[in-house]
C-alpha cells in the first residue's frame, strides 16, 4: 500500500500514523529478536516501510526527533543497523556455492537495501539528520553508506550513495563538524578494518547479523570509473 500511494495523502497519513510508525521503529530498533533469514526479512521489510513513510509524510516527518535520531544511530545505521547487512548480503558468498533458493534471497535482501538507499535519496529525507542536536546519526549514516559499498555491489550501489552523500555535504556545508569530516575522510581513506554482514549457514539454515569478515577490496577500474 505504501508503495503504491502518492507523497503527501493524507488518507494513508492518517492510517499509518501512531501505532503502524512505532511499530516499525519498535521492531528496527530490537537488535535481540534473533539472527535467522526470517528475522532479517522482517527488519529488511520494516526499513523498506520506515523509507516510504518518510516519503509519505515529507516533507513532514511521522516521528519526533529523538525518535527518528535513534532510529538512524540504531535501527537504520551503526553497526547493527539493518542498512548495512542489506547492502552487503551478496558478500561473502560465492555464487558458485550457493543454492538456488538462498541466492534468491540473497538478492531479496540487497534490493530492499538499495530500494531504502534510493527512497531516502529520492525525497531527500536524509537531509533530516542535519537537524538534530547531536552529530551522531549523521557520522552513522555516513559510515554505514560508505562501509557498505563493495566489489559486489558496487556498479549499482555507487551512484546512489555518492550522490546522497554530495546532497548532505553539500547541504550541511559550513556547519558540519569536525568530527563529521574526519569521519567521512577518513571511510574513503582507510578501508573498513569489519563489518557486519550475512555469514552462510547452509547446514544451520540461518544467516547470523553478529558475524563478521573483512571486506571485498574494490576493482580499480569500477574505482575510476564514472
Amino acid at each position: 500500500v505504501l508503495r503504491n500511494t502518492d507523497q503527501g495523502s493524507k488518507q494513508v497519513q492518517s492510517a499509518a500514523r501512531g501505532t503502524f510508525a512505532r511499530g516499525i521503529l519498535d521492531i528496527l530498533n530490537h537488535d535481540k529478536g534473533g539472527d535467522g533469514d526470517e528475522f532479517l526479512r522482517v527488519k529488511a521489510t520494516c526499513a523498506c516501510c520506515f523509507a516510504l513513510l518518510l516519503r509519505l509524510f515529507a516533507p513532514s516527518c511521522p516521528y519526533g526527533d529523538a525518535d527518528l535520531e535513534t532510529a538512524f544511530v540504531s535501527g537504520i545505521c551503526g553497526n547493527n543497523g539493518v542498512l548495512g547487512q542489506l547492502l552487503r548480503a551478496r558478500d561473502g558468498e560465492a555464487s558458485s556455492s550457493k543454492s538456488s533458493k538462498r541466492a534468491e534471497l540473497t538478492e531479496e535482501l540487497f534490493q530492499r537495501g538499495l530500494f531504502v538507499v534510493e527512497t531516502l535519496r529520492q525525497v531527500k529525507a536524509c537531509l533530516l539528520v542535519l537537524d538534530f542536536a547531536t552529530d551522531e546519526a549523521l557520522v552513522c549514516l555516513l559510515s554505514s553508506l560508505l562501509h557498505s559499498i563493495s566489489s559486489a555491489n558496487i556498479s549499482e550501489l555507487k551512484q546512489p550513495v555518492i550522490s546522497l552523500l554530495g546532497e548532505l555535504l553539500e547541504e550541511g556545508g559550513k556547519d558540519l563538524t569536525t568530527r563529521v569530516w574526519d569521519a567521512f575522510l577518513r571511510e574513503c581513506i582507510e578501508p573498513p578494518k569489519s563489518w557486519p554482514t550475512r555469514t552462510s549457514q547452509a547446514s544451520k539454515g540461518t544467516l547470523t547479523s553478529s558475524s563478521w569478515d573483512q571486506p571485498q577490496s574494490v576493482p580499480d577500474d569500477d574505482v575510476g570509473s564514472g
